[in-house]
């Protein structure tokens, strides 16, 4: 009682930062939200499932007074792609109000319908990112149970907590971040005359081919450890682990900040925030199936002993080597997407 935690000064500073900075700030009209806007157009849609779309895309709905607090740099322009969403702008009868205004859950404009088709667009990336998370979680669960039991020491009185092994992970992604900003698209831009020296789509691949990479090295670390223990009854250094630890940071480095920059120039400019949002959330998926893969792998190939003080962790280079096999995938489904985008 009467002791004024440092959070306490750090969040009034804040506010205080807020409220000063608010005349400069840029203040846009609510909208809506977006989520709502997208459910609409898919239900009219829907609705309009058996109507016959229009080869004039002129005739499709347009209301620039309707969207015009939607994006300050222009609305979209029709595309091809994803065809079915355009029945959404087509207009039947019972589609308008009497005062002219139309219902949204029954007609939407060509800016809205391609709203959608660019979230859509979007998904296979984002589901890679999943996926990605998802292979390379395991550096935060079994690896450090792997540390537990492998040999801490450095000196005879100093020991390195098996925690703390991903702190390479972080020294790794600072690392490979200032690198790749100061020595690569440097080097790159000479080459490509990218801006940014290597489009976000190899800059997610080669995170891909690094993920593989960590996982293999766990994988191959793993079996070491085992050996080890089995054949010679000893526990190998928990500096091991260091190379797959490693290689998350760079591999965090490309795919991570590749898959921001893909979502935010490909998002429009109403949907930004959320296509953001949605990068967040697939970090969140991908712990989850992580933790719902273990759960199935360990009830298949062996129970996951926990205890530190057990001398093996059972079978758990399997999972790995699944993992390792969906980064394949992974690196296949890129490929094919960016051939057909």
């Amino acid at each position: 009682m009467g002791v004024w935690h440092p959070n306490h000064s750090h969040g009034s500073l804040s506010i205080i930062v807020f409220v000063v900075g608010y005349p400069f700030y840029i203040r846009i009209k609510p909208a809506g939200s977006p989520l709502t806007r997208l459910t609409q157009v898919m239900v009219a849609a829907i609705r309009k499932r058996n109507a016959v779309r229009p080869d004039d895309v002129n005739l499709f709905y347009q209301d620039k007074e309707l969207d015009a607090d939607l994006s300050v740099t222009g609305r979209l322009v029709h595309t091809d792609q994803l065809k079915f969403f355009d029945r959404a702008a087509i207009v039947t009868d019972g589609d308008m109000l009497p005062s002219g205004r139309p219902k949204l859950w029954r007609l939407s404009t060509v800016h809205r319908v391609e709203e959608l088709k660019a979230i859509m667009r979007m998904l296979p990336i984002w589901i890679m990112g999943i996926i990605l998370i998802m292979a390379l979680s395991h550096n935060g669960t079994f690896a450090i149970q792997q540390g537990r039991i492998m040999d801490h020491r450095i000196t005879r009185h100093f020991q390195f907590p098996a925690a703390s092994i991903s702190i390479f992970t972080v020294i790794s992604m600072l690392t490979s971040l200032t690198i790749y900003d100061r020595v690569l698209v440097p080097l790159a831009r000479r080459y490509t005359k990218r801006p940014t020296g290597i489009t976000y789509f190899q800059r997610m691949g080669i995170g891909l081919v690094l993920a593989m990479l960590s996982n293999v090295s766990a994988a191959l670390v793993e079996t070491k450890r085992k050996n080890a223990m089995n054949l010679h009854g000893v526990s190998i250094s928990v500096f091991w682990l260091v190379p797959q630890f490693a290689i998350h940071g760079f591999a965090e480095t490309f795919f991570s900040v590749g898959q921001m920059e893909f979502v935010y120039h490909q998002a429009p400019e109403s949907m930004r925030s959320s296509a953001t949002a949605l990068f967040w959330l697939g970090i969140s998926l991908g712990y989850f199936l992580h933790a719902a893969l273990l759960r199935q792998a360990f009830a298949h190939c062996g129970k996951f002993l926990t205890a530190a003080s057990r001398r093996s962790l059972g079978r758990v280079s399997v999972p790995v080597w699944l993992i390792i096999l969906s980064d394949q995938l992974l690196i296949i489904a890129l490929v094919s997407y960016c051939l057909t985008n």
